[in-house]
């Protein structure tokens, strides 16, 4: 499986697996330029990772032969991206939920859908794995609780159930094969005891306000982000959790619901645009 194509409300979402290790000079030259132009149209363009401009193709190919992309369509425009990152192929395999930019939005639920179709799709490709998440977003944090099993930390459990060594070893896995990589300067730490990432602030170009971020639905949710993090110290949640079968037969529970939300729209929006029949 290398490239799965999916519509949702106007959008088309393309999904590429570890697109460096098979796509040719020219096709991921247009993939990186496709990225760019979503980054350059994006309220905070970033400048390292995928995005730092002192990558030539042979850095670009070793990025991207280790992730897995959603690149967001909507007229044809890549306006959106989620990637992935593989932190390890070997049992146990384990994947990161990467950087996750929306630049324009209809008024549909991009990151959500994104996230559960990439779910559904490493599931079918690597079997059970871990997942990991680095986020300040209370409705993202909200998501990945709900979602994914044995997440911790969690607005769902106990605030004083301690990490497991499982835990911990993800923690590990993920300070040297993510944190240590593509995050800049030297002002990056982790706290092993909270799971929390600091990192400056104007320097990693995240929103620093809660208040300006996607809510939870739950308040529990976005009270714990607030309990938890320290938003002005540029703090965000580091989370593990694992995808398996329970998770397999939810995520797929959601895309049934999706579907049947999207034919029950088109058939009301089809019923409205019928014309009416009047008798003389």
């Amino acid at each position: 499986m290398r490239r799965v194509i999916k519509r949702y409300r106007g959008y088309e979402l393309e999904f590429l697996f570890e697109p460096g290790g098979w796509m040719t000079d020219r096709e991921l030259l247009a993939l990186k330029s496709a990225l760019d132009h979503v980054n350059q149209i994006s309220a905070r363009p970033l400048r390292y990772g995928i995005f730092d401009p002192s990558n030539g193709l042979e850095a670009t190919r070793d990025f991207l032969s280790r992730a897995n992309l959603c690149l967001m369509h909507l007229d044809g425009e890549p306006v959106g991206l989620f990637n992935n990152v593989i932190l390890q192929r070997s049992s146990p395999t384990a994947i990161h939920a990467g950087l996750i930019m929306i630049a324009r939005n209809t008024g549909v639920d991009l990151m959500r859908t994104s996230a559960i179709y990439m779910t559904i799709l490493q599931r079918r490709k690597y079997g059970s794995y871990y997942y990991t998440n680095i986020s300040a977003i209370p409705f993202s944090i909200g998501v990945f609780c709900d979602v994914f099993r044995r997440a911790w930390p969690s607005y769902r459990s106990p605030m004083a159930r301690p990490p497991g060594p499982d835990h911990l070893r993800m923690l590990d896995l993920l300070y040297k094969e993510y944190v240590q990589r593509y995050f800049p300067g030297d002002g990056v730490a982790i706290d092993r005891k909270r799971f929390v990432l600091r990192s400056p602030v104007d320097q990693m170009g995240f929103e620093p306000d809660i208040r300006k971020l996607p809510r939870h639905p739950k308040l529990q949710a976005n009270l714990f982000c607030m309990f938890w993090l320290d938003y002005s110290r540029g703090e965000d949640l580091i989370q593990i959790g694992k995808v398996d079968s329970v998770v397999g037969f939810k995520v797929v529970y959601y895309v049934v619901l999706l579907k049947l939300s999207e034919w029950l729209r088109n058939l009301f929006v089809s019923d409205r645009a019928r014309p009416s029949l009047k008798s003389a």
